[in-house]
């Protein structure tokens, strides 16, 4: 079908959903990724890392553009996603980051990528601080390979830079879980703030996860050589 529509297996479309990815992509965006929302009754552990990882893509947000948005509730153009590089197959991208290059792609080409919030699916996130620390290690694991060579980012001049996005990683921790607290703040989510220990936990896993991707990513480009499908995040 046009679009190709993404829905992870964890995730349960609310009312309106469909109608809201269409809508914008009739407006005229390439790529719609709706908002992902916390679902009734998780266990503590399974909220936190709801909020470790979708403070950025919820309901609350407002719409707009935006350069990069994660796979778990997006919609594409069909021509567009077979025109491209589609999902990451070689490890380690094909285990986190996987949606960055052809993402990527198609902003270069200057097409536009759009945050619909409308487009609401509940995210039912694992219970268990193992399954987050491990999580946030993974993503982080292929975060500078994925952004440096995408530009599917945020910060996409920052990613420019590996060795000092390496290099910081362990102090912006700190950085980073202000800036998850304060973006369920400003939504009027306060129950963040009373996990900020496992928040700030989580933070370092995600930094030793980009520390060691980062370093394995940047010895292998040195050497020229090509990925290695044993490379992958081992915790």
């Amino acid at each position: 079908g046009d679009p190709v529509v993404f829905l992870d297996a964890d995730c349960v479309p609310a009312d309106g959903w469909l109608d809201a990815l269409l809508s914008a992509h009739e407006r005229g965006a390439a790529v719609v990724g709706g908002s992902l929302d916390l679902p009734p009754k998780l266990p503590p552990s399974a909220r936190c890392d709801y909020y470790c990882g979708w403070y950025l893509v919820h309901s609350g947000r407002p719409p707009g553009s935006v350069p990069h948005h994660p796979p778990p509730n997006l919609s594409v153009r069909r021509s567009l996603f077979l025109e491209g590089p589609g999902f990451s197959e070689e490890a380690p991208l094909s285990v986190s980051n996987e949606e960055r290059a052809w993402q990527g792609e198609l902003l270069r080409q200057g097409h536009r990528m759009v945050f619909e919030p409308r487009a609401r699916a509940l995210h039912h996130n694992r219970p268990g601080l193992g399954n987050l620390m491990r999580r946030n290690y993974r993503w982080a694991y292929t975060s500078v390979e994925s952004k440096w060579s995408s530009g599917s980012t945020r910060f996409p001049w920052l990613f420019r830079h590996p060795r000092i996005v390496i290099a910081a990683s362990f102090p912006l921790a700190f950085v980073h879980t202000a800036v998850v607290i304060g973006s369920w703040m400003r939504v009027g989510v306060f129950e963040p703030l009373l996990m900020w220990p496992v928040v700030l936990a989580s933070r370092f896993a995600y930094a030793l996860g980009t520390t060691v991707g980062g370093l394995r990513w940047l010895k292998r480009r040195h050497r020229s050589t090509a990925p290695d499908p044993s490379d992958r995040p081992a915790w």
